[in-house]
Parts: C-alpha cells; structure tokens; sequence
C-alpha cells in the first residue's frame, strides 16, 4: 500500500466536511433509486421512456468526463500526487469510457445492452486490481494504454458483428447472462471500495475516499440493474446513480485544481519574494537608467519644440524655458532668462494681464487654454500668441509655480484681418448691388408702365386709321398700318414681359404649400386655345406638393408647356409631365420635374443659351414670342431655390428639367 500523495491529505475539518458530504451524495442517491424501484412497482409499472438521444447524451457526457479525469490521474501519477490508485483507477475509467461512449452511439438492440453490461463487468475487472500489490502499478505505467486499445477492439467488433453478439434480453426482459455480469462487476466495484475505504483509513488521502464513493455508486447501479427493463424507471434510476459517480469524478477535478491553483499560488508568491531580493539591485540600475532616458528624452522634448515653452515659480520668475522662448523675447540663450520676470522681458502692460492669470491658477489650480496675448519685446514688432498655462505640482502635490506653452499665431491673425477686410467690402459690395438691382427694378416697371400708354395710343390711332381707309387705302398703305400695329403690340407684348420679369424677385408672394396638380390644371385653362388648334395631347401623374409662389408656378408651367406646344413642329404635341423626389450631391432634399415633348428640339450648343433674356433661336415670322418666356422660367426657379436644365435632341424632342423645394 503506497503512503499519502503529496498534497492530497486534507485537515481534519476539511476532512470532516468531505465525508458529510460524501454520505449525503450516498444517502440522496440511493434514496432516488429506491423512490424509483417502489414507484415502478406499486404506481408506474407500465411506464416506459424510450428517449435515446437524451440516453445517448448522458452516456456521451459520462465517457468524456471518464477520459478527462482518467488523463488527469496520470499526469497526477507523474507528480507523485492523486490517490494511492492512479493506474488502476485511470485503467478502469478509460475501459468504462470507451464501452460506454460506444453503448450511447449504437441503437437500442443486443449490442446496446451487450456494451453496457461489457462496460460494468471490465469497469469492475479494473477496479478490482486495487487489491494487487502496490509495486505492481509503478511497473505497468503502460496498462492504460493497453486497456484503451483492447476496449477499442472489444467495441469496436461487437458493433461490427452485432449478429454474433449474445442475447441480452428476451420477453422485455434482460436475460441471465446480462444479469450475471452486472451484478459481478458491481461486487467486484463493492470489492475496490473496501479497498480504497481501509486505504484511506491508513492513508488519510481525501482523494481515496472520493473514489471510493465514486466506485460505490457504480456498484450499487450494477446490482440494482436486475430490476430494471429497458426504459423503464428503475433502469433510469440506476442511470441516475451513475450520472452521480460521474459527478463525484468531476468533483475530484474541481479539487485537484482548487489545490493545485493554491500549491502554485505558495510556490509563486516564494518566488516572487526570493527573486524580488535578487533583483532589487538590478530594479534599482533599470530606475536610474529610465529616469535618465526620461530625463533626456523631456528635454530634448522642450528644446526642440517649436513653440514657447517656460516654468516659473510662485513669484513669476522663470525657472526653466527653452530656445523657441528666449528667440521669441529677443535673447541669445533660454540660460539667460532664468530668474527674470515678464516685466524685464516684455513691454507695454503684458506683465500686469499675465500676473493676474498666474495668480488665479496659483489659487485655484485651474488652467488656462489657448488664451490670446500680444507679448512685444522692446522695440520689435506686434505680434500674437496664443497662451496654455497650467499649475506646477511639486512632489508633496502642493501648486510651486506655473508652466506653459505659448504658440505663435501672428501670419493667422494678419490673415484674419484681411479676411475681415475683404469681408466688410464684399458686404458693402453686396449692399450697393441690392441697391442698383432695386433701382433697375423700379426703373424696369416705370418705365414699362410709361411705355404703355403711348403704345396704346399708336396702336389705336394705327387701328382707326386702318378702317378710316379701309376702302380707299391701297395694299401698300394697308401693309404699313399693318406692320405699325403689329409692332406696337409686339412691342406693348415684350414690355409686359419684361415686367413680368422684374416682378419675379420684387412682386413674389410668400411661399406656401401648394399642390402641383391644381397648378398645371390652371396653367391648362390658360393654355386652352392653343391645346385645342394643335390638338395637343397632355399627360401628368400624380403630382406633389411643393413649397412655392403658387401664380408664379402657374407662370412657369405655362411659359413650358406653351414652348412645347410652340416648337411642335408638324407633329401633333404630346407633352408627358412627370415629378420624381430625389436629393443631390449636397444631401438637398427636392422634388424633380421634368416636362417632355416630341417637338423639333435643339442642339447641344444652344441648350444653355435659351435661357438668357431676350435669346431666340428662330425668326419671329416662324416661332413669335419676346425671347423672354425661359429666362423668366429660370428666374421663378431660382428665386425658389432650384435649378432649370433641358436635355434635347433635334427632331427628337425636349425635356425640360427643374427642381423645387418639398412642402
């Protein structure tokens, strides 16, 4: 019998407290058992539950945790640690793992019940070698291995040539050879407890003793299967006890490592404290030489800097600048600032802003950043920087002086007095323009509204005399009363337009939703003789509302669909009006519309020229009109905030694009 294993006997009330509660595990399992023998017996004799996959999970979960604790054992043997049985109990486990995980893969048939009954009978073979001599198991280290092959060939072929398995059950019932080698490998499991009981009685190693538990309810599950029927509730009560020795393996892996974790923790914390002593020196060199490194490395930090940087005490003198500061105030070295103050460096009344601020943070411990100062040394030229200054701790935590960096904006800030230079002219720029366009404006509709009386007057009196002589005249006088009225109302025709045109900026009403059907049908009733003579065929969908000058957007979808009927050609207009909501490449959400036509369309040349004022593309004797109707199209879309494009084809058609603001 071999002695203790290191670091598997436990105190006395540790010891205590693991067999209370190794006996309740006993006693609660064997009562669960029991409870299922009786209750089978007297009030669910017939109940049967056949659930093979939970059946296949529970013996698939047993097998891993048989292996893994098997593994454990062995690498425990190698340190001289475990239980006083490692390669028996390892051997035992690995033989009863491999039968039974290969048990929960096969169908319910003979060869299910022929592995299990195969597993409890090598399980309890293998447990029963406890008894050998103890020397015997420091010579065969290999057994495990062997019993891993040998259970993989007995597995294996009982699968393979489950013809030839023996009958395992008959009539619903397990037949005698199945009961003989349960029961006789459960005695010979009875056997290795007492074994492993009398050990740990000699021993006093808590890991016997939960084997021993472990080995015991093993037993008890292999005699109990006598009474049990496939699926029963007796046969899923021994189960239970054997789900419960899996959980006391598991338990002995939680120890193991529970104790190991605070074994390595001992150990650590030893050598932490034999390693501090030897490397206390060598901590002590790698200190002063970080601090060294540190050292340079904040100095050359400061030194290179482009930007002022200084320290100073609690009575404003400097303690410590770098070359950028003693550039900056007109000396040859940061050496030769230390100790001055800023009314010996700086003139003009800097000295008394920048010893306010410092007192403050002194008081207060709260910085100050990016604060804009105009440090001039004497004699040289304005210039401005913008100042961070914060507190200077000492080692006790306690305010010692003030540091700081101060940044050179003096190009930033001459570039920003030209910005607002250019500024304020481009507003008086912007405000004169306003007013010249508001002149012009003004100018536009007097004189529009001037010209129209005396064009009234000579178109009339042109009128009255055309049928004064309308029987005498010859066709040469006809001809020039004639060309005399019609310029007048051509001319009496492109004033109004141009008012129209003035009006759109200084006569637009406030813009509201307003829906665009109502808008187009409107500018239709406008149009209607002109619909009717060219027998023009106009279609729109559904159109949306829009935010909008609702006359003006009457304006403009008649000065479009009338150009569409216009510029026809010899084909009968069809005009198709269409809105698509869509936003550009600056996110702006808008409505889209777009009003096509089968007319003669333009070329490519010619597609931005029509909208400038007074641009026609055709004589007045072929097309009439002002030249006026696009360029007040494009001016009540921009004064709603869109833009007029047209995409044509000649002989093909137009399709006039334009965009406005949603409601």
């Amino acid at each position: 019998m071999s002695g203790p294993r290191s670091g598997s006997v436990d105190p006395a009330p540790q010891t205590a407290e693991l067999v209370g509660t190794l006996w309740i595990i006993l006693i609660a399992s064997l009562a669960v058992h029991m409870f299922s023998l009786f209750a089978a017996r007297w009030w669910f004799a017939e109940l049967r539950w056949a659930q093979t996959p939970f059946h296949s999970t529970v013996e698939m979960a047993g097998a891993i945790v048989a292996m893994g604790v098997a593994w454990m054992l062995l690498s425990l043997e190698r340190l001289n640690a475990g239980t006083s049985y490692n390669i028996w109990i390892a051997s035992a486990l690995v033989g009863m793992g491999i039968l039974d995980g290969m048990h929960g893969m096969v169908p319910p048939d003979e060869t299910f019940v022929w592995l299990h009954s195969l597993a409890t009978l090598v399980g309890g073979l293998l447990f029963a070698m406890v008894w050998l001599p103890p020397h015997w198991q420091h010579r065969v280290r290999a057994w495990p291995w062997i019993v891993l092959v040998v259970s993989l060939i007995l597995g294996l072929g009982s699968i393979l040539l489950g013809d030839r398995v023996p009958a395992m059950t008959e009539g619903g019932r397990f037949t005698p050879l199945a009961l003989q080698m349960n029961i006789f490998g459960g005695l010979l499991m009875f056997s290795a407890t007492a074994r492993m009981v009398l050990t740990y009685r000699a021993t006093g190693n808590s890991d016997d003793l939960l084997f021993c538990l472990h080995c015991g309810l093993f037993g008890a599950a292999a005699i109990m299967f006598r009474e049990s029927r496939l699926w029963d509730l007796p046969w899923w009560g021994w189960h239970f006890l054997r789900l419960m020795a899996y959980g006391v393996a598991l338990w002995f892996v939680v120890k193991t490592d529970a104790r190991t974790a605070k074994a390595l923790r001992r150990r650590a914390a030893d050598q932490a404290r034999v390693q501090a002593f030897k490397e206390n020196a060598d901590q002590l060199e790698q200190a002063n030489a970080k601090l060294r490194r540190e050292q340079h490395l904040i100095n050359s930090l400061v030194n290179t800097i482009p930007d002022a940087v200084f320290f100073k005490d609690r009575q404003g003198r400097i303690i410590r600048a770098n070359e950028s500061m003693a550039k900056d105030a007109g000396f040859n070295s940061a050496e030769e600032l230390i100790g001055k103050t800023d009314d010996q460096i700086w003139s003009g009344d800097l000295h008394a802003q920048t010893a306010t601020d410092e007192q403050r943070i002194l008081e207060t411990g709260e910085p100050i950043v990016n604060k804009e100062e105009m440090p001039i040394r004497e004699g040289g030229q304005p210039r401005w920087v913008l100042v961070t200054k914060m507190p200077l701790y000492d080692e006790d935590g306690q305010i010692m002086g003030v540091f700081g960096v101060a940044r050179d904006i003096t190009e930033i800030k001459l570039q920003e007095f030209e910005r607002e230079r250019q500024a304020e002219a481009l507003a008086k720029a912007k405000e004169a323009l306003e007013r010249s366009n508001t002149d012009l404006q003004q100018f536009a509709y007097v004189a529009s509204h001037d010209l129209q009386e005396p064009l009234r007057a000579v178109a009339g009196h042109c009128q009255l005399l055309e049928m004064a002589l309308a029987d005498q005249a010859d066709d040469r006088v006809k001809m020039f009363l004639h060309h005399a009225v019609d310029g007048a109302k051509r001319m009496q025709e492109l004033i109004n337009n141009l008012l129209d045109y003035s009006r759109v900026e200084s006569r637009g009403r406030e813009m509201v939703a307003t829906d665009v059907n109502g808008v187009v049908d409107d500018a239709m009733k406008n149009l209607a003789v002109a619909i009717d003579e060219h027998n023009a065929v106009i279609q729109s969908g559904d159109l949306p509302t829009v935010n909008g000058d609702r006359d003006q957007l009457v304006q403009l979808f008649q000065n479009l669909i009338g150009n569409a009927i216009k510029f026809c050609g010899d084909k009968t207009p069809e005009i198709q009006i269409e809105a698509v909501r869509e936003q550009d490449e600056r996110e702006s959400d808008h409505w889209l519309f777009s009003i096509s036509d089968n007319g003669i369309g333009l070329e490519r040349e010619y597609q931005e020229r029509i909208f400038v004022i007074f641009q026609r593309l055709h004589a007045r004797s072929h097309y009439p009109g002002t030249g006026l109707g696009l360029a007040i199209a494009k001016r009540i879309v921009e004064r709603h905030s869109g833009r007029i494009w047209v995409d044509s084809q000649p002989g093909v058609g137009s399709t006039f694009y334009f965009t406005l603001p949603p409601a």
